[in-house]
């Protein structure tokens, strides 16, 4: 693989990659199995640009709940990644790490 299709996909994206590969037609289309690669999502709350971009264009802001995004402003952001293992007939989740439901009953102190 190329470094120029070395970038982060991302899930919806990379999954249909992978079960439709004739849809994209590049030099990139090397994903062999074998090849692990990392998918990451991500959400950083920037006060600066959420509030002098997002927040005053009708467009974005009519999504953003202001006082609920106040509270996440100390937060900071939240980044999650899987470890993908490109198989012969798809992909394997690597990652084990809890996430959505259960990793909030962890963090709550709540059973997982």
């Amino acid at each position: 693989m190329s470094l120029a299709c070395k970038f982060s996909w991302s899930r919806r994206l990379f999954f249909f990659f992978l079960s439709y590969p004739e849809a994209f037609p590049s030099p990139c289309n090397g994903y062999s199995s074998g090849l692990i690669d990392g998918i990451d999502q991500y959400s950083y709350f920037c006060r600066e640009y959420i509030e002098g971009y997002f927040l005053t264009s009708p467009t974005h802001s009519r999504f953003i709940d202001a006082d609920i995004l106040e509270r996440y402003y100390p937060v900071g952001g939240v980044r999650i990644e899987d470890d993908i293992l490109v198989t012969e007939d798809g992909y394997e989740n690597l990652t084990t790490a809890p996430k959505g439901e259960e990793l909030m009953r962890i963090i709550n102190g709540e059973e997982a």
